[in-house]
């Protein structure tokens, strides 16, 4: 087991003097416990985060625990992540701490490692007036025995804890040298403690930053939210869901009675009820039913549902000789050509996912939407789309695009969702040459970018990605 290596973030507690969950903290536009696992993955392999909400953590690259012991403040947080980790010291942080410095957790590491056969259990910082610092510190793995017994017998407190073991000093004059205001302990537990903090909100600030358009595709829910032993009745935000059926009808000039074409084919879709005129080009473009915007003659789109249902129709007409049925395998855009590699320098690349991340505000807000973006060969973004479904909002990138007329083998799609063969299907149906992704890439997907030669890029975090061959 290596020495080094792990870290825990601790992000399951009440919050109950901040009035809200503080993993719902922003820095920039994204969630404050995202922003720290991206910077812990540049000094630790093994992250694992101790929380009551697994899916808020669900599409990156950690570990979750629970704890064993609920309800009984951090040190049951760190009992469970040491239980799961892989080394033999584990680095320690809370959620609410924004001021993580890598220098600090170095510094940390360096002392530890001066002392590699003494009987140590950690090293926290201790400062000249008594008081210890038992977050941003390194503990030994094999504490976590030590403290289920205390959280059993009922004594959790963690300072008193580390005050009993025996833990290696940083000085207070050591812990300035690298932060010389201490600004690494420093953490957010009330609203107060927001204040003159540039670049850290609240979920309340964030829904201000929402753009008017923004905020016609949120709906306010009432929910009960339980954290631990703690009930509260909240009215929260979620994104407004609709359903948009395109209904391709018979070609103009085939049609012997125009009042109630034939319909040649039909297909219903989740999405947000923005854009829907780009979806429609761009699906139609994408699934290979038509060949270019040329062969449409008109798109009508019209509300559907009763009063309050979110329901839309998009009513297609082709022009005569369009088909409508799939052209995908017959399409010209299809065909084979050389593999791209990645048309602008890699930091580029992080730049455009640091700015797709801020652009995502319905996302921070309710969770509820991926976020995917067309960037030019010179790396600037061109089109940023939110919405529930990855593939409308593809589809709406697509249908975009068509209209100004511009190269797709000059593109590249930024995406914060896995990348799935029916992404790169509609890829190939378009010339989309190469595909980034904050997350996965499947196997299928891989096969299929291969057979065409476009280039998949996965899990652009943290200054590093992965190129499949």
């Amino acid at each position: 087991m290596p020495r080094f290596g792990s870290a825990i973030l601790l992000a399951g507690g009440k919050s109950r003097r901040m009035g809200f969950d503080k993993q719902t903290l922003e820095t920039h536009g994204e969630p404050l416990p995202h922003a720290l696992i991206r910077r812990l993955q540049g000094c630790f392999d093994d992250i694992i985060v101790a929380t009551n909400d697994v899916a808020f953590y669900a599409a990156l690259p950690v570990r979750t625990v629970s704890d064993r012991y609920p309800g009984r403040g951090p040190m049951a947080g760190i009992e469970a992540g040491l239980r799961a980790a892989g080394s033999d010291f584990v680095y320690v942080l809370a959620c609410d701490m924004p001021f993580y410095d890598a220098a600090f957790s170095d510094a940390l590491r360096q002392k530890l490692s001066a002392f590699p056969n003494a009987e140590i259990d950690g090293i926290i910082t201790c400062l000249a007036d008594g008081r210890i610092e038992p977050f941003n510190a390194f503990y030994g793995k094999h504490l976590a025995a030590d403290m289920a017994h205390c959280l059993e017998a009922g004594y959790p407190s963690l300072t008193q804890f580390c005050r009993d073991r025996h833990m290696l000093c940083l000085t207070e004059a050591e812990a300035r040298a690298v932060s010389p205001d201490l600004a690494v302990f420093r953490n957010l537990n009330r609203p107060d403690d927001l204040a003159g903090l540039a670049g850290i909100a609240s979920p309340a600030d964030s829904r201000n930053r929402l753009t008017k358009a923004e905020s016609a595709l949120v709906k306010p829910v009432e929910v009960v939210r339980v954290t631990g032993d703690l009930s509260q009745h909240l009215t929260d935000t979620a994104i407004d869901e609709a359903t948009i059926t395109i209904v391709v009808l018979e070609s103009t000039g085939v049609v012997k009675e125009p009042q109630s074409p034939a319909v040649r084919f039909s297909a219903s879709f989740s999405a947000l009820a923005e854009r829907l005129d780009d979806f429609v080009r761009g699906y139609l473009l994408s699934a290979g039913r038509v060949r270019s915007l040329s062969d449409i003659d008109s798109i009508e789109i019209r509300p559907a549902g009763d009063d309050g249902e979110n329901e839309w129709q998009a009513a297609v007409r082709l022009h005569a000789g369009a088909c409508g049925d799939s052209l995908r395998n017959e399409s010209p855009l299809g065909q084979r050509f050389v593999t791209p590699d990645l048309p602008f320098p890699a930091d580029r690349l992080f730049h455009l996912f640091a700015e797709l991340d801020g652009a995502g505000h319905l996302f921070h807000l309710t969770g509820g939407t991926h976020v995917l973006a067309l960037a030019d060969k010179e790396g600037r973004l061109l089109d940023i789309v939110q919405d529930v479904s990855r593939h409308v909002a593809l589809d709406k990138l697509i249908g975009k695009a068509a209209i100004e007329r511009r190269s797709f083998a000059d593109l590249v799609l930024l995406a914060s969702c896995r990348l799935t063969a029916s992404i790169v299907d509609k890829a190939i149906a378009v010339g989309l040459p190469v595909l980034a992704s904050r997350a996965a890439v499947t196997t299928l997907a891989v096969t299929r970018a291969r057979a065409h030669h476009i280039r998949l890029i996965g899990f652009v975090r943290s200054g590093r990605f992965n190129i499949y061959l």
